[in-house]
């Protein structure tokens, strides 16, 4: 049987959870962080629906900062992880293609490039920080 938890509005499938473990009483740490959880048992597929538990959904997250000017670009990751290297600054001039920052994930270092020209605004990370997915690291505002 596996359930399915949502944690920080973010849906995750977790097959073999083991029958009878606990539930999250609330919020858990994940990558350090603190997010709140909720736990949705799946049924087999021969389970009648009205067998099952009934959802317990997490509060919304809480919803993302617009952009600190008009038009700029968000810089978001490609998957949550830790920034370890943050290479530049706020107010930095770049190039599209320029790595501006180092994120790891699931033990791989992904190097996360400009996708325009402009200056960095909004720089919402630090070397340490966890980054979340959907969530703007930073932003490229055009010239």
């Amino acid at each position: 049987m596996g359930v399915e938890l949502e944690i920080a509005g973010e849906r995750v499938s977790v097959d073999q959870w083991p029958e009878g473990a606990p539930e999250p009483p609330g919020p858990v740490d994940v990558n350090g962080e603190r997010a709140p959880a909720a736990i949705e048992r799946l049924g087999r597929a021969d389970e009648a629906p009205a067998e099952r538990a009934p959802a317990v959904r997490a509060p919304a997250a809480a919803p993302v900062a617009p952009p600190p000017v008009a038009g700029a670009v968000a810089v978001v990751p490609p998957m949550p992880g830790r920034v370890i290297e943050v290479r530049v600054a706020e107010g930095d001039r770049v190039r599209k293609g320029e790595v501006l920052l180092v994120l790891e994930a699931m033990k791989m270092r992904n190097e996360i490039a400009s996708p325009a020209d402009g200056l960095v605004r909004g720089l919402r990370v630090s070397a340490g920080t966890n980054a979340r997915a959907r969530e703007p690291m930073l932003f490229v505002a055009p010239d």
